[in-house]
């Protein structure tokens, strides 16, 4: 009898840590999705910093610039063969306004891991030197930075993960933390970006964008990816004002609505 009560108090004992572990590991993953939240809106807080208001718009020297160095990096990744199309502000700036947002910083596009890796550093420096474009490369972050006089444009690296339809930023940079943030938040389905892709007008010049127009900004901001979201700088002049300022930078034509 007392060996019965024995194992029945180890079992109890054994229930009791099992319940305590899955509380542990609720506990884990409550407050890493609280991290992984509060990373989100760490990293776009400079975006609605009053206090360090971005110009709106920018002038149109600087939006022109901004555009032709698009024009420039894609007729280089065209002639290597380097699958690329706008990304984040940039598409959602050629889907709506037929260019740059006109409060853009810089310009944004994707290129496909296994279309580029084909060339070192120092190949795609010679390449883009016959337009006056200078490349570094962050590893760590999985990042190209091309720049020009005072207009630049990030180069995101994306990969199938695994091959299982899924692309990803090929970044290693701040743990597993990030990496989580860059599969979740940034990752997106590879159909997207199947070949061949299609174009949209940047500017003066046509570009590659992804499939689906406004697909992709689901994945990429995921919360209010439909609504146009200017600093807080924009305010004084108004959306309208704004529209009517690119057509006049960019040309007439229709844009994408959601």
């Amino acid at each position: 009898m007392a060996v019965k009560e024995v194992r029945h108090a180890d079992r109890a004992v054994m229930i009791a840590k099992r319940v305590l572990s899955a509380r542990h590991i609720c506990i884990f993953l409550s407050l890493t999705l609280s991290v992984y939240f509060v990373l989100s809106v760490y990293d776009s807080r400079w975006y609605n910093n009053p206090s360090s208001p971005i110009p709106c718009p920018q002038s149109k020297a600087f939006l022109l610039q901004l555009s032709e160095l698009i024009s420039d990096m894609d007729q280089v990744f065209r002639r290597l063969e380097i699958v690329y199309f706008l990304a984040y502000g940039s598409l959602f700036g050629a889907l709506r306004y037929g260019g740059p947002l006109p409060w853009d910083t810089d310009a944004d596009v994707g290129v496909l891991k296994d279309s580029i890796k084909r060339y070192s550093l120092e190949q795609l420096q010679f390449e883009f030197k016959k337009y006056h474009v200078h490349v570094s490369l962050d590893v760590a972050k999985g990042t190209y930075h091309f720049g020009r006089a005072n207009v630049s444009a990030d180069g995101f690296i994306f990969k199938d993960l695994s091959q299982i339809g899924w692309m990803r930023r090929d970044a290693s940079d701040g743990g597993w933390l990030r990496s989580l943030k860059y599969l979740i938040h940034l990752g997106f389905p590879a159909r997207l970006v199947t070949l061949p892709l299609p174009q949209r007008k940047f500017g003066k010049a046509m570009v590659y964008v992804p499939r689906g127009g406004f697909e992709i900004l689901k994945y990429h901001y995921r919360g209010g990816w439909e609504t146009e979201s200017p600093p807080v700088n924009c305010g004084r002049v108004g959306l309208a004002y704004l529209h009517n300022f690119t057509t006049s930078l960019y040309g007439g034509g229709p844009q994408c609505t959601v």
